[in-house]
């Protein structure tokens, strides 16, 4: 059977694992990015350095035909129409340009602006830019020695690549996808082995609590059993052998209830509390725990009739009386705790209410083995909030605020009928 360390162990594995894996998917994502785009910054460092090569070659073919006027019929049938998608050798007239010469795909977009760039700066390493989809390298090229500015630009250029086709794109995402595979399965399983080792030590420390307090209910059953037979069978005229076995019975009871607390605590880290729904007078439990716990006041004024659990309802009151019996105390004095019981609409409130100093600001008492400065294992109100949520129902803290004259601490049961 699944126990509740199990699952807690398992859920923390689980997260840990996923925890990594989105870590590791957002380091991967940035390094796979930052593969893509330095890849793609030198295929563009590779593609303009060839470009340039073929932009010089036909700025270079780029001559003064018979009747004057720049031609480049020398392009024609050069191997330098094949090293690039298009070609397109432009000359300037005055404001605009003429095509002197144009080969291969055509620069959809605007130029002008390009080759104007190209013509001002006259540099022989050329004029790069992106022109719609395609990557542009320009040329300047001069007709003849006696000019003194560019006559015109030659343009070689190719399709643009996007950041998608980069040569690492999808060899780095499937590397990376791998990789991520293998180190979450690495730290699946080395979260596994290193929990196993907590959840062995728990599980060893509920057995020993299991079997702890089992064994120790037998014997204090036994020595409650003679300090109560030796007690009715005292002789009158011994007030302090007769006060020394009260104080046994009820230190008897008190760790009887640690105990059971013991016990139940563990049995619901091990999901072996079946609850067993059944009608039960809430009233007629609050009477038994007034039998059961010396020096409490019980106030109920009518029948309140729940479904639920006698054995796990009375446990709870039980621990709550006790929890505001040592911590509602001061010094020797006996604390004043009044046991009620009553209904609020279609609910079913039992309340506990002392006259102590009320729950500590700084303590988290509904928090396991987390204990008052009064003493106690911090199990009482712990495992009464898991009994009353087992009922449907919710528990509440807070303070008495005077009512019924008592001004410490309050808890409330409230179960639907």
């Amino acid at each position: 059977m699944t126990t509740g360390a199990d699952d807690v162990f398992r859920h923390l594995r689980v997260r840990l694992t996923a925890i990594f894996a989105a870590v590791a998917v957002v380091g991967l994502a940035a390094l796979v990015a930052l593969l893509v785009v330095l890849d793609s910054e030198f295929d563009r460092e590779r593609v303009d350095t060839i470009l340039r090569g073929v932009a010089s070659r036909a700025a270079a073919l780029v001559y003064q035909g018979e009747d004057g006027r720049a031609t480049g019929e020398g392009l024609r049938g050069d191997l330098v129409e094949t090293q690039a998608s298009g070609l397109l050798v432009v000359e300037r007239t005055g404001t605009s340009y003429r095509t002197v010469y144009a080969s291969g795909e055509k620069i959809r977009g605007d130029w002008r602006p390009v080759a104007q760039a190209c013509l001002d700066d006259a540099a022989e390493s050329g004029t790069y830019a992106d022109i719609g989809d395609l990557r542009v390298t320009g040329m300047p090229w001069w007709l003849t020695s006696k000019d003194p500015r560019p006559r015109g630009c030659a343009f070689a250029f190719v399709p643009r690549r996007s950041l998608l086709q980069a040569h690492v794109a999808l060899p780095a995402a499937l590397g990376s996808a791998t990789l991520l595979a293998v180190l979450t399965g690495l730290v699946w399983w080395a979260a596994g082995r290193s929990l196993r080792v907590a959840s062995e030590a728990l599980a060893d420390r509920e057995r020993f609590l299991a079997t702890a307090s089992h064994e120790m209910r037998g014997p204090l059953a036994r020595m409650r059993a003679v300090a109560e037979t030796t007690l009715h069978a005292l002789a009158p005229g011994q007030p302090q052998t007769a006060a020394g076995l009260r104080s046994l019975v009820t230190t008897a009871d008190q760790a009887g209830r640690v105990a059971s607390n013991l016990l139940l605590a563990t049995r619901i880290d091990h999901a072996e509390v079946p609850v067993h729904l059944l009608p039960v007078r809430l009233d007629v439990l609050a009477c038994e725990v007034e039998t059961i716990i010396d020096g409490v006041v019980v106030d109920v004024t009518e029948p309140v009739e729940v479904s639920g659990d006698a054995m796990l309802l009375r446990q709870a009151m039980t621990n709550l009386v006790d929890n505001a019996m040592r911590h509602g105390r001061g010094g020797e004095t006996r604390a004043e705790v009044l046991l009620s019981v009553f209904r609020d609409g279609d609910v079913a409130v039992v309340r506990v209410a002392d006259d102590g100093p009320g729950f500590p600001a700084d303590l988290d008492v509904l928090s396991p083995y987390v204990a008052g400065r009064t003493g106690g294992n911090g199990l009482g109100l712990p495992l009464v909030r898991w009994i009353v949520e087992r009922h449907g129902g919710e528990m509440r803290i807070g303070a008495a605020e005077g009512r019924d004259g008592l001004d410490g601490a309050a808890v409330e049961l409230r179960i639907p009928q």
